[in-house]
């Protein structure tokens, strides 16, 4: 997991933190709910029980990552964290301190970045040089079967960590890639504009 990024908003909350735990219908001391099976499989139809104890509020529909001893994102490089048992769950229901959950999918754990295409003539501010482009929400719009096999859409959101391929020409006819960059910022400041500073990775 090291050099994976987790989606926005999981919280890390420690297994000590959590008791009286049950998954699929038996007492255990620890949930196991890992993303993928030893045959790099999606793990499926684990749920149960568990009471929180612990300081932060939960949610309903919360994704959370359950830890033993270090938290998935305050890992470090070099360190053996194979016997540190990591559960990803989701909040199915709250009573009082009573949690109910079943596993998360990995979709809803690790942020997968999009590639967004992006044409050199759209960036509106003037200075090809500062590290970052202002650009009429209509030109950075993805609908439409071709986006479709980009995995891109209409709600396709511009997030931090997703990249853009800089275009000339015009895009699924002619177009040449001159560049990649990656989205450090995100800022929209009026309803017709998105602003994005990034660092280029040309």
């Amino acid at each position: 997991m090291l050099n994976l990024r987790f989606n926005a908003g999981i919280k890390m909350i420690p297994a000590i933190d959590i008791s009286d735990i049950t998954q699929n219908g038996e007492p255990i001391d620890s949930i196991f709910a890992p993303l993928y099976d030893m045959s790099d499989e999606p793990v499926e139809g684990i749920y149960g029980t568990f009471t929180y104890n612990g300081s932060q509020e939960l949610s309903l529909g919360e994704t959370l990552a359950i830890y033993d001893e270090t938290a998935p994102d305050e890992c470090s490089v070099g360190v053996d964290y194979s016997d540190d048992n990591v559960a990803y769950v989701i909040v199915t229901g709250i009573n009082g301190t009573a949690i109910s959950y079943s596993n998360a999918r990995a979709e809803e754990v690790l942020f997968t970045p999009d590639i967004l295409p992006v044409n050199l003539e759209a960036d509106t501010d003037g200075d090809e040089n500062n590290l970052s482009i202002i650009v009429l929400i209509e030109d950075m719009t993805y609908s439409g079967d071709d986006f479709t096999e980009m995995g891109l859409d209409s709600s396709t959101a511009i997030e931090v960590g997703d990249f853009l391929a800089f275009y000339e020409g015009t895009l699924l006819d002619d177009a040449t890639v001159t560049g990649y960059a990656e989205i450090t910022h995100v800022m929209s400041g009026m309803e017709e504009m998105a602003s994005l500073p990034l660092y280029s990775r040309l």
